[in-house]
């Protein structure tokens, strides 16, 4: 394929290396047939610089392979398929610390090599290996992308590709959120969410400014699978109500739902229609840093919920009794010339509230949190005091 240069990938099939290539934005030129030879025996892997010659690379297959019967059907195959091939070999290091891999090229031989041994025109293919069992064995720099090596070189672990995370709200706190999702190595994003990204989130989202008015699940899928490009991201264009009612499969078919929309009513009606159906996260964010949220819930064998966060009052109506603001009062703010309203918070405050939530997720996926939980952080009060507001009786039960 071509990025900036030519470069070659192994991949398992056409198909999975294309769509690999696709998702970077690489250009497909064309598909070379290799053999991949996986050692039963750790061997010393051959120092990339040194005379290494076919000859040895050879006898390290035959006497390092699980059987001769590897060995004899890696010989068949090279005198199919002829010369030149790419060979990529895995050699087993230990039980915890996973494969090695090094790769060699095995080219024609010379021209004038053919000649000097008396032949002319196309060489059998056994002549041609015998004429370059001597000559140094052309090694491949390998470098690995497999999710396999990674996610566990980067800390992740590997068991959470098998898990699917639902994720309805792809604003500011729900972008991260997906972020967090991606790193920890889920492997499958199911992202939900009608709206374009305006100019009034691009400075506290993950999307910037050249996603402008693009549809903010549809950009998401976009930027994460570049970064990712073993991760599989599902996403639709539409209202979590409209998804539950007319496509629910598309949420509960996923091992656990992330509602990250900022809005209380709807997030009671989606928890009106889920009940225990599934587990899910709610996470929102309180105005000007003063703290976040994320409550979990849906699991059968507790019979609390998203509701039972609520009580009612006679003048205000439902409040949300985690909440460290006040109820009553409006933190809606409106620049001049602008017709946008906002709820001030930085990115960093969504940023700390999906570190949050993507840890207590990460429980969940293991089995490890299987109990509905409010876990709340309280930030800074002092921009939220300044600016006139009252904070809940709640605050004092946090530093």
């Amino acid at each position: 394929f071509y990025s900036n240069r030519t470069s070659q990938l192994f991949a398992d099939d056409l198909e999975s290396g294309k769509k690999w290539l696709s998702k970077m934005n690489f250009d497909f030129q064309n598909e070379k047939k290799s053999w991949f030879h996986v050692l039963a025996k750790p061997i010393t892997p051959p120092n990339y610089k040194s005379t290494y010659r076919i000859k040895h690379f050879f006898r390290d297959l035959k006497n390092n392979s699980a059987s001769h019967k590897d060995y004899d059907r890696f010989m068949t195959w090279l005198k199919e398929v002829g010369l030149p091939v790419l060979v990529l070999v895995s050699i087993p290091i230990s039980e915890t610390s996973g494969t090695a891999l090094y790769g060699v090229s095995l080219k024609k031989p010379s021209e004038k090599k053919a000649k000097k041994g008396g032949f002319r025109g196309k060489l059998p293919i056994e002549r041609e290996l015998d004429l370059i069992l001597i000559d140094p064995a052309e090694q491949n720099l390998i470098i690995r992308l497999d999710p396999e090596y990674l996610l566990a070189r980067g800390g992740t672990e590997v068991a959470l590709r098998k898990f699917s995370i639902a994720l309805a709200g792809c604003g500011a706190l729900g972008s991260f959120l997906a972020e967090k999702f991606a790193l920890m190595g889920v492997g499958n994003i199911r992202l939900i969410d009608n709206e374009d990204l305006s100019n009034d989130n691009i400075h506290r989202h993950v999307l910037g400014v050249g996603c402008f008015r693009m549809n903010k699940a549809q950009a998401m899928k976009i930027l994460l699978e570049r970064r990712f490009p073993h991760l599989s991201i599902d996403y639709m264009n539409d209202d979590i109500i409209d998804v539950l009612t007319e496509e629910q499969n598309f949420v509960t078919e996923a091992d656990l739902l992330c509602i990250a929309l900022g809005n209380e009513t709807l997030e009671l009606n989606i928890n009106r229609i889920l009940k225990r159906k599934m587990p899910r996260m709610h996470a929102w964010v309180e105005p000007l840093g003063i703290g976040g949220h994320v409550f979990v819930t849906g699991f059968p064998q507790d019979a609390s919920c998203f509701s039972c966060l609520f009580e009612r009052d006679e003048t205000l109506g439902l409040m949300n009794m985690a909440a460290f603001a006040a109820p009553g009062q409006n933190y809606s703010k409106r620049y001049a010339g602008c017709s946008g309203l906002f709820t001030p918070f930085s990115a960093l405050h969504a940023d700390r509230t999906a570190l949050e939530a993507a840890n207590i997720a990460t429980d969940i996926l293991k089995g490890s949190q299987q109990k509905n939980q409010l876990v709340s952080w309280y930030g800074d009060p002092r921009a939220f005091l300044d600016a006139g507001f009252n904070t809940t009786k709640r605050v004092n039960l946090f530093k």
